[in-house]
């Protein structure tokens, strides 16, 4: 920046110009140190216990963000009412960038499968990126009869009412990739609910429940293992994580249920909070040891702007609504 000095014999226009160079200086200064970020420590928010998908994810990208960031980043899991609790601890944060909070299908259908929410999915937080998908993988215990999904559904219809499936919640995407399957598949399931995944992937392999259709990076080492038996994928093609197992739209034309993960923050944080952060998850996505763990974990890296992101999201919500209105599911209270 260039400032002119007056001449000697008018020295209130000089006296003028330095006091407007002075205060230029101090909004540059001032804007300088508010587009500074992050200036602390980041909270990376988690709806769903630990060792679920969107928890390896965070704990998989924090230690890269906190990296890039040069700060402490902190993953904390907030579980409960299929992350609408951790949902609304982000919406009061602060708007400043530093809390984030890992999505979900879950978070996305929230809307629709409660009647009274303590936040605004669409005012009250901010898209930053798009990350991952998920194939969701339908499972029964390894010595089942069934071996693949025409087997299941003629194992189910020979015996209405006597079977049911495990289910981490109204609105997971476990719950809506099983309750698609009975609609389209046209057998009857008895829901029951369970508050983690290791528990219910339990009590598939002992024959308590019979199917679930947990994430694919959950289920994986126990199918590989053979303690369980994968028989459809939620997406409509393969996932090259698990290429043995059939996409249910092979069984099923037209079914199509794979999650996707994101991140949000509160609405209100500055735009170079959002676009730095956009910046690093991306960056990090194209990391070979990041790539090469999720694709262990059956995790197909993504990326958008924070505007594809809200698009995305909001096509995603008016999807699952339909589809939520179509299956009769009622809001909770």
């Amino acid at each position: 920046m260039v400032c002119f000095r007056g001449s000697i014999s008018d020295e209130r226009p000089a006296r003028s110009i330095v006091r407007f160079c002075a205060v230029v200086l101090l909004c540059m200064t001032g804007l300088a140190q508010a587009q500074q970020f992050p200036t602390k420590p980041l909270r990376i928010v988690v709806g769903f216990a630990s060792g679920t998908t969107v928890d390896v994810l965070g704990r998989l990208l924090g230690p890269k963000l906190a990296e890039a960031f040069q700060q402490q980043v902190i993953v904390e899991n907030i579980t409960g009412a299929s992350s609408t609790i951790a949902a609304a601890n982000v919406a009061r944060a602060t708007a400043d960038g530093h809390t984030l909070m890992l999505t979900s299908t879950a978070l996305v259908t929230s809307p629709s499968l409660f009647r009274k929410l303590s936040f605004d999915l669409d005012k009250d937080f901010a898209p930053v990126a798009l990350l991952a998908y998920v194939h969701n993988v339908l499972v029964i215990r390894a010595d089942s009869p069934a071996r693949d999904i025409p087997g299941l559904i003629a194992l189910i219809r020979a015996q209405p009412g006597k079977y049911n499936y495990a289910s981490s919640g109204t609105g997971s995407a476990g719950h809506l990739a099983t309750e698609l399957f009975k609609a389209m598949a046209k057998v009857e399931l008895l829901e029951v609910p369970y508050k983690a995944n290791t528990q219910a992937l339990t009590d598939v392999i002992s024959g308590e429940v019979l199917v679930f259709f947990p994430s694919l990076p959950s289920a994986l080492p126990l199918i590989q293992a053979g303690r369980l038996r994968g028989l459809a994928l939620s997406g409509r093609e393969r996932s090259a994580a698990a290429p043995d197992i059939p996409a249910m739209a092979e069984s099923l034309p037209g079914y199509e249920a794979s999650a996707q993960f994101g991140v949000i923050v509160p609405a209100g944080t500055p735009r170079n909070a959002i676009v730095a952060l956009n910046r690093e998850f991306l960056k990090a996505l194209q990391l070979p040891d990041v790539r090469k763990s999720m694709a262990g974990q059956g995790l197909e890296p993504a990326s958008s702007t924070p505007e594809e992101f809200g698009r995305q999201m909001q096509e995603g919500r008016q999807k699952w609504e339909r589809l939520i209105r179509q299956l009769g599911i009622k809001p909770q209270d």
